[in-house]
């Protein structure tokens, strides 16, 4: 029987070497496949037949022609093989060489025969995999995986399913892709960001059961440091978001997306904070993103059509604020800079998206408190707070608690002639650091009932707002030539308690 001599192992020879594989410091981790021939009927009849060992043999031989230094092969049964693959980097590339297999075994074999006669077998494999990006898993934990796999694969009538054990990947992430790529009456959502090497498998995975095709965009770290707070500065390189662009992250993924027959590369992303001031920024990573996407189209073969630079114009959202970028002049800036670096790389200007979302919604909503209990604090140094406490807080703003947020705020209901004097508006929630407004001149005679109206909370409100401490979320009202509708009514004891049940 033909076979890689040195690699072809009995099933417990190959559980060691895979032990030893998963024990070391290696630049991957191994993929553990297993081979399921037992779907062909042909096949069963050939198990009976004196021929059986020539079908296995060339079985074998197709498989061994794909093997490296450290891979192993064993057959388990007549129908059950078991393959290793040594030093897999990721997911992606585990999916891409399963698949190389799959392809291999579905040629029908051809075995000419001593009588003139030629044998011939169409096989029918399923085939499960098992991959880990942790050295801690067992072996045997690999097997069951890829077992697992198998069984999921035949169930839901698919020939290969590859899963990676001890992943973060969950049933409800997986839906999310899944609704993704089935929206638009089963068109798919128009793009998927793909934010690291495991998203690559993950979506190929899904996509591939689905039979679709997912358009992707690469969201990349471009080192480009603006933003006001460091909280929301997402574009420098010590942070959650995207891929390195020049750490050697940014080819892998491209390479893996390019390898998986379900994806299709759109182009890159970048998002480089909120609240920039200015327009430098915005045309520094404009430069950035159009030479990566020249470099990235020369090596896929075909320019990428599509760039996205995200969002981050300033908004006012205090009288001592500076007077922000107004949305016209940054997006002026951004195509003055993508066409002036296209002209000089020689390449074809592509499809520009951006992201104004604050820009564009914060100014256009106020919200309306109500004020309860006012009181007053003595200081330390002698100097006196007024604490002016309103019916609402973190829940529904909890930017001023989680990154220092400043806004202000103005009596709405009445006009008093009475001096103002230095205020914070503070929640109803249990936390100290429950605070709507820092500092703020407010009239001195401000009290139980009047109105407070603080300005700017269009972007970021009601979006973030919670039932912390199980307040009920307060209603939107549209506003528009004088007349006023409900656009989101205010959640009441009911909805909560609903949604408990």
């Amino acid at each position: 029987m033909e076979a890689p001599l040195n690699q072809r192992l009995t099933p417990n020879e190959l559980l060691a070497h895979g032990q030893q594989l998963l024990s070391r410091k290696a630049p991957g981790q191994p993929l553990l496949l297993t081979i399921g021939l037992n779907r062909s009927d042909q096949l069963q009849a050939l198990a009976r037949d004196p021929h059986a060992n020539l079908v296995l043999g060339e079985i074998i031989k197709r498989i061994g022609k794909r093997l490296r230094a450290e891979d192993r092969v064993a057959t388990a049964a007549f129908d059950e093989i078991w393959i290793l693959i040594a030093n897999v980097p990721n997911e992606a590339v585990a999916t891409t060489v399963a698949t190389a297999f799959r392809e291999a075994l579905y040629v029908p074999i051809h075995i000419p025969l001593q009588n003139s006669q030629t044998l011939t077998a169409q096989l029918q494999p399923i085939i499960g995999g098992a991959w880990s990006r942790s050295s801690t898993v067992s072996i045997g934990g690999l097997l069951q995986g890829a077992w697992d796999a198998r069984q999921l694969a035949a169930e839901r009538e698919e020939r290969l399913l590859v899963q990676c054990i001890g992943a973060d990947d969950n049933a409800a992430r997986m839906a999310e892709i899944e609704t993704a790529l089935q929206a638009g009456d089963g068109q798919g959502i128009e793009r998927i960001f793909i934010d690291s090497l495991d998203e690559v498998a993950q979506i190929e995975s899904i996509a591939a059961r689905l039979g679709a095709t997912a358009r992707v965009m690469i969201r990349v770290k471009t080192g480009v440091h603006a933003g006001g707070n460091e909280y929301v500065s997402t574009g420098h390189e010590d942070q959650k978001f995207g891929v390195g662009a020049f750490d050697g992250q940014l080819d892998e993924v491209v390479a893996a997306i390019t390898a998986c027959p379900h994806l299709e590369l759109r182009g890159l992303h970048s998002h480089i904070g909120s609240q920039i001031q200015g327009t430098a920024a915005f045309e520094e990573a404009a430069g950035i993103i159009c030479e990566l996407a020249a470099k990235v189209g020369t090596r896929v073969g075909a320019p990428l059509p599509e760039i996205d630079l995200g969002g981050g114009v300033g908004i006012a959202y205090s009288g001592v604020d500076p007077v922000p970028t107004a949305p016209v002049e940054a997006a002026r800036a951004i195509a003055r800079t993508v066409r002036s670096t296209c002209d000089r790389l020689d390449i074809k200007v592509p499809r520009v998206s951006v992201e104004p979302g604050r820009s564009v919604v914060g100014p256009t909503t106020v919200t309306l408190y109500r004020v309860g209990v006012v009181k007053d604090a003595l200081l330390a140094d002698g100097a006196r707070r007024r604490y002016v406490s309103v019916d609402g807080g973190m829940a529904d703003n909890i930017r001023p608690a989680l990154y220092g947020a400043r806004y202000t705020a103005a009596v709405a209901n009445r006009v008093s002639p009475a001096p103002v004097v230095r205020c914070r508006v503070v929640g109803k929630h249990c936390e100290s650091g429950d605070v709507v407004v820092w500092d703020v001149d407010l009239p001195e005679d401000i009290g139980r009932g009047d109105l407070l109206a603080v300005p700017a909370t269009g972007a970021y409100g009601y979006s973030m707002a919670s039932n912390y401490n199980m307040l009920t979320k307060p209603g939107v009202v549209a506003v528009e030539d004088g007349d006023a509708r409900w656009a989101v009514r205010p959640q009441t004891i009911e909805d909560l308690l609903a949604l408990q049940g």
